[in-house]
């Protein structure tokens, strides 16, 4: 939980072996910060105005992957906590409304995908 509680309140993660030419990812936006950071992302215009569909795809498939990481890893987040807040009768009222904001956010990544009428890539789902 102390770990899960520092990587939330995190707002940057920086790679200590990017200068030593190892590095598999750059300096990143992390935590709650990166909800931020996705939505300034999709909301520049600019970077969707295009007709060309192999653009469009690798942009959409951005936030597809995103969205499909974040719905899984909130899911489980939440059974994680719950069962947490079984073993600590304690805290276990603070631990449920943990695990229901975490699953909360599984929600509004599944009502994501309906937005586009569910899950799966086609030109349309890209386009729009």
């Amino acid at each position: 939980m102390k770990w899960l509680i520092k990587v939330v309140r995190t707002p940057e993660v920086h790679d200590e072996n990017r200068h030593k030419g190892i590095s598999a990812w750059e300096d990143r936006c992390n935590g709650l910060s990166a909800y931020s950071a996705w939505a300034d992302a999709l909301s520049n215009d600019e970077d969707f105005a295009t007709d060309d569909i192999s653009v469009l795809r690798e942009r959409f498939m951005v936030h597809y992957d995103a969205v499909g990481a974040v719905a899984e890893g909130r899911w489980y987040r939440s059974l994680f906590i719950s069962q947490i807040a079984r073993q600590m009768w304690n805290r276990a009222e603070d631990l449920y409304k943990s695990a229901s904001c975490y699953s909360a956010e599984h929600d509004l990544m599944w009502a994501d995908m309906e937005s586009r009428r569910g899950i799966g890539v086609d030109d349309n789902k890209v386009r729009n």
